[in-house]
């Protein structure tokens, strides 16, 4: 996604920011400890005290395996009010009959989990006798971990545990919270208080509301996902033309088109391999990353984005980084056909360091899909806003031998590559001011995010799509956030519109 600014002599307009998170929970666990005598005391307005006792803890293993009647009347033995695991659900469920178990769905920004969306499913349920069973059972499970701060009006912390066995409510407010978050490791914890609407409207016993009734903790792991990226690459001409010599004498293959993302995105395969199209380079080939979900025309193979990874350990990762983008290659000037390098996806095996590189590739997923290019003499910089993979291409092994008939082409260095992806939200840059002297604009921006990179782009025909505005300059925003542009203009045009974009 990119945020920008348009801004001209009069005119401008700031894009909407949505609301986005960059890590998420890969597991955990909750562990309430509840305490026995505070228990003993709730729900006076019923009747003398005992009125609820525990009769049944199930965790997250054994619940599943029940439907709600089922839970209503199991004995899987003698309960204990404290030492109650729930583990965390994960981003599907199955539920059975009459169940309300709930999938995770916690995404949050590094340093500001009460901003997050989603909540944290946890597996389990405790049963209390009412009465001694005489009147009947309450069950307390199914539950989401969340944060809502009109919670705190309440008396809460905004933390709360919300019970989703109908009727769905919150059944305790977190207090005395205390969060714990490393690069890799989240932990909420804190004491369970009965909530307004529990002590009200289920327990007829107004001073109840905010009784304390137990301790909370909750542990995860968490993984940080990319959000915004892109890679460039730049392609060695005289290395692609002395490939392939085991075809006939060099050039074999020469560059007859470059598609970046939105220009291949709008064509099928066949169109691909047949568009003619001119200004095409080997350098400066700009990858747009993916997102998590992608629409391929027909005979398209585009892929999409699903890379996480620990903070601090990106060859760690599952999933991939889908790039957009194919570079159209004639096979002797044409006459044999062409080859397509593109619909890429970034990824790290460990494997492919026996076979020369260093592990990252890029993966050709047109078929037949193989890995197109090995990353060597790789640097991975990561910091908490972004990382950037970089590396030069080495002909892959699979390309060599079985694509190019020229196995002494395994790892010939054709190009180098750069990938930086995102791991916090685009704040929105401003462009605050623009000055015209003679020839030259001068631009500052602000609200950048700090080292991030970022194009100009200017038109003087706003109707015309953002892909097709001229990009005036590139650059990264400074520690704070500003940058300053000078760039070219032309006197004679009545107006020109210039927009700062991410990535």
């Amino acid at each position: 996604m990119k945020k920008s600014l348009l801004f001209a002599v009069g005119l401008a307009a700031l894009a909407a920011v949505p609301i986005v998170r960059a890590d998420a929970l890969l597991n955990g666990s909750a562990t309430i400890n509840l305490y026995q005598s505070a228990w003993n005391s709730l729900a006076s307005g019923y009747g003398s005290p005992p009125v609820l006792t525990l009769a049944a803890f199930m965790d997250q293993a054994q619940v599943n395996t029940l439907t709600a009647a089922q839970v209503l009347t199991n004995v899987p033995g003698t309960p204990s009010y404290t030492n109650q695991v729930y583990a965390m659900n994960g981003a599907t469920v199955t539920n059975l009959t009459g169940r309300t178990t709930q999938p995770t769905t916690f995404a949050f920004t590094p340093g500001d989990l009460t901003q997050h969306t989603g909540s944290i499913g946890l597996g389990g349920i405790a049963r209390f006798d009412v009465f001694g069973g005489f009147g009947g059972s309450l069950l307390y499970g199914d539950y989401t971990l969340q944060y809502d701060s009109s919670r705190i009006a309440l008396g809460g912390s905004g933390w709360y545990l919300k019970g989703n066995i109908p009727p769905a409510a919150a059944l305790f407010d977190l207090v005395n919270v205390t969060v714990t978050e490393t690069n890799n490791t989240l932990t909420i914890a804190g004491n369970l208080a009965v909530t307004f609407e529990v002590a009200y409207f289920l327990y007829n016993t107004p001073g109840d509301a905010g009784a304390v009734v137990g301790d909370f903790s909750f542990s995860g792991q968490t993984v940080a996902t990319v959000l915004n990226g892109k890679a460039v690459i730049n392609y060695n001409q005289s290395a692609w033309e002395s490939l392939a010599s085991g075809f006939a004498a060099p050039p074999v293959l020469t560059l007859s088109a470059f598609f970046n993302q939105a220009q291949a995105n709008a064509l099928t395969q066949s169109q691909l391999l047949n568009t003619n199209q001119t200004g095409y380079s080997y350098t400066n080939e700009i990858y747009a990353m993916n997102g998590a979900t992608v629409t391929n025309l027909p005979t398209r193979y585009t892929q999409p984005t699903t890379f996480q990874y620990p903070r601090g350990d990106l060859t760690n990762h599952t999933g991939s980084i889908g790039l957009g983008g194919v570079a159209r290659f004639a096979v002797l000037g044409g006459f044999a056909g062409n080859l397509l390098f593109g619909d890429y996806t970034l990824q790290y095996d460990s494997s492919r360091i026996a076979l020369g590189g260093s592990g990252w590739y890029l993966l050709g997923n047109i078929p037949p899909s193989a890995a197109a290019f090995d990353l060597i003499n790789v640097s991975v910089v990561e910091t908490n806003n972004y990382f950037t993979i970089s590396g030069n291409l080495g002909v892959s092994f699979e390309l060599a031998n079985f694509l190019f008939a020229t196995p002494a082409d395994t790892l010939a260095n054709v190009g180098t590559f750069t990938f930086t992806g995102y791991t916090v939200p685009f704040s929105t840059p401003v462009i605050n001011s623009l000055v015209v002297s003679g020839s030259n604009a001068t631009l500052q921006g602000t609200n950048g995010l700090a080292g991030s990179g970022y194009s100009v782009l200017s038109t003087t025909n706003l109707a015309l799509p953002v892909a097709a505005w001229d990009v005036s300059a590139p650059g990264t925003f400074s520690g704070d956030g500003k940058t300053t542009n000078s760039i070219p203009v032309s006197a004679g045009e009545p107006a020109r519109f210039f927009r700062l974009q991410q990535p």
